[in-house]
């Protein structure tokens, strides 16, 4: 008995041309990817010259309830290192790690006394290798007028801390005396943060000067 529907005859399909059955595959794979491409290889109508686009590499297929378990994570992942609350990134008086009382990134010019440069860093749970890279840049002016640089940078390796109330501390990134022995000095730094493929995210940046001796 023959059946209601006609039967793919799959030597007649092994015919076709290449492009054709690579198209027809990838629509058995991924039909609702490569639906358009049924409709400009199929029928009478024969495959253009031009290849059909290869499948994606690497991909996978979740429900529903997988996607809203992974979701915060990929999330997480999008962002990247971030400051962690608000004492995530500046200058804080003193060099205890407490950092009890922090002044912000930026500040116009530093009482006498000491100061750190630090960091509290959010890591995404997920990945390996995450850094940090620290990087300062300073003048220092003399009291003869002349105008020295100097510039420092370091990279860090950070790791996702498992806990609310703390990030992963770099403390200290810098250290500063005010006033600066050798003059009047202003500095710019910055923390680059690093993705596990070593491609770079927005810097955080601050500034700070001393007054001379």
């Amino acid at each position: 008995m023959r059946p209601a529907y006609p039967v793919p005859n799959r030597r007649r399909l092994d015919k076709r041309p290449l492009a054709l059955n690579l198209c027809v595959r990838g629509i058995l794979m991924r039909p609702m990817f490569l639906l358009p491409l049924l409709v400009a290889c199929g029928g009478q109508t024969p495959c253009p010259e031009v290849e059909c686009p290869a499948c994606p590499e690497n991909t996978i297929e979740v429900e529903a309830w997988q996607s809203d378990i992974l979701k915060p994570y990929v999330e997480a992942l999008g962002k990247g290192l971030q400051p962690f609350g608000e004492k995530g990134f500046g200058v804080c008086e003193g060099r205890e790690r407490s950092c009890e009382n922090f002044l912000g990134s930026d500040n116009q010019q530093l009482e006498p006394g000491e100061y750190v440069v630090r960091a509290e860093v959010a890591v995404p749970e997920l990945g390996e290798g995450w850094k940090a890279q620290f990087k300062i840049s300073c003048e220092t002016t003399r009291a003869n007028g002349k105008v020295t640089p100097y510039s420092h940078e370091r990279t860090y390796e950070v790791k996702h801390i498992a806990r609310d109330d703390r990030g992963y501390t770099l403390h200290p990134l810098w250290t500063i005396q005010s006033p600066h022995k050798q003059g009047a000095r202003t500095c710019k730094y910055e923390l680059v943060p690093l993705r596990p493929d070593g491609s770079a995210g927005a810097p955080w940046t601050g500034s700070y000067a001393t007054p001379a001796p």
